[in-house]
């Protein structure tokens, strides 16, 4: 386990905004569907990349809590660019988020110890997240990314 947070640490390591920016730009553009990205602050100078689509026309628009997409650790919210058109005909808001640390979300000093640690990390950003959008209730859809070595 202690070589699996090790490797976490070395990845965890801040890179270009405007390098970040421009590479999101161009994997976005094959979104069809309108959406805008804003970054959503949720205290302690963070703040998580959001991508929102509001589709008042969407075949389940009756529905009151909106969709959120969740990447697996490492990822980004391009994880979801070949299904979020689809998504957003079925939903009156969808909302992709970058986890703490991933994309173009803030990069803050990774210091958990233990697997709990890391997830209580993530889910207080995520509630933080949710509070500032004034979401009472979301559909959270996960996507797990396995890595594997050989």
């Amino acid at each position: 386990m202690a070589i699996v947070w090790e490797w976490i640490r070395q990845i965890w390591i801040p890179t270009s905004t405007v390098r970040l920016a421009e590479a999101e730009r161009r994997v976005l553009s094959i979104v069809r569907v309108p959406f805008e990205q804003i970054q959503v602050s949720i205290g302690d100078n963070l703040t998580i990349n959001t991508i929102h689509t509001y589709n008042p026309n969407a075949k389940r628009a009756n529905q009151k809590s909106p969709l959120v997409l969740l990447h697996g650790f490492g990822a980004g919210v391009g994880f979801w660019l070949l299904n979020l058109d689809a998504l957003a005909e079925q939903h009156e808001h969808v909302y992709a988020i970058d986890l703490l640390g991933c994309g173009r979300s803030s990069r803050p000093r990774f210091r958990a110890k233990t697997g709990r640690e890391a997830e209580q990390l993530f889910i207080d950003a995520l509630e933080r997240w949710r509070i500032q959008l004034n979401l009472e209730k979301m559909i959270l859809l996960g996507k797990y990314l396995s890595i594997s070595t050989f």
